[in-house]
């Protein structure tokens, strides 16, 4: 597939240097595009071998001449791999690469490694597909928990770049929706609909969201 085929040619080029020093190196864009193969596949082991790159690149950086530090791009494509996996374990790995990179952005104030409302949805997303009526209730609770952290992180310390939008609530709703948790799904719901009734036209609710409801209350078997 192209996902192989792309990381051939990448090893290549890294197999190359280490035999010439005059061979072009690879830098974070070239792993970035090799990670946006794997952020897009149904393979499975794609987001294992997204997450190797992802350490590789980080080893890379510490050498002399390599210029393959991870950024923002680099993670969110790892989570988007992560997330197609649709495990909770997957899901919970996301989320810790998440926090890494809040982390680090904190501590060193770079802008290149600054996560935004992208990242955090797409964590969201992890859990909500992960979610169903057979796995037990957990997945879409803590998809809701990334939705509350967002917010908190809206509110309470001004990162007015993570405020909660659309696609989060309606990622949420979905979670609790697979779930066949129908009153969750209407509570968050209203939640977006709060939030639009506040002012922020971002938040206003479409016909997914709706539809998601609609559809837990039809899958849950409640009289």
């Amino acid at each position: 597939g192209r996902e192989s085929r792309s990381e051939d040619i990448l090893r290549h080029m890294i197999t190359s240097c280490a035999k010439d020093d005059m061979c072009p190196r690879p830098d974070k864009v070239t792993f970035n595009i090799v990670l946006g193969c794997y952020a897009k596949s149904s393979q499975y082991g794609s987001s294992r071998k997204a997450v190797k790159l992802l350490k590789e690149m980080e080893q890379l950086d510490q050498k002399p001449g390599w210029r393959t530090r991870p950024d923002a791009i680099t993670h969110l494509l790892v989570i988007q791999a992560l997330g197609r996996e649709r495990t909770i374990a997957a899901a919970e790995m996301a989320l810790d690469l998440l926090h890494k990179l809040q982390n680090q952005y904190m501590e060193t104030r770079d802008e290149v490694v600054k996560p935004n409302k992208i990242h955090f949805n797409a964590v969201i997303n992890a859990f909500s597909n992960t979610s169903s009526r057979l796995n037990g209730h957990g997945a879409a609770k803590r998809a809701e928990d990334v939705l509350q952290e967002m917010h908190d992180l809206y509110y309470k310390r001004n990162q007015y770049d993570i405020k909660p939008d659309r696609v989060s609530y309606s990622s949420a709703i979905t979670g609790y929706a697979n779930e066949g948790r129908p009153l969750d799904a209407e509570r968050i719901l209203a939640m977006m609909i709060e939030e639009y009734r506040n002012g922020d036209t971002r938040c206003k609710p479409d016909t997914i969201a709706y539809t998601s409801v609609i559809n837990s209350w039809a899958q849950s078997g409640e009289p």
